[in-house]
């Protein structure tokens, strides 16, 4: 289930996201964008609004199921 979830998040071609930080996320599953923003808060990072709220609803999506 991780590798799928990993593959969801690497299919939305988010340039600034490397590797390490799909592997945060699939670690953590930030359900919303507070979440998120904790879990990458150790990256030097910026996303925009759009990014993180379309990363949030792949993590929603997939733990409903």
């Amino acid at each position: 289930k991780r590798e799928e979830l990993y593959v969801k998040l690497a299919g939305l071609n988010l340039t600034r996201l490397k590797e390490e930080h799909f592997c945060k996320i699939v670690d953590f599953l930030p359900k919303n964008i507070e979440e998120l923003k904790v879990v990458l808060l150790s990256y030097p990072l910026s996303l925009s609004k759009k990014d993180q709220e379309s990363i949030a609803a792949v993590v929603q999506e997939f733990c409903l199921k």
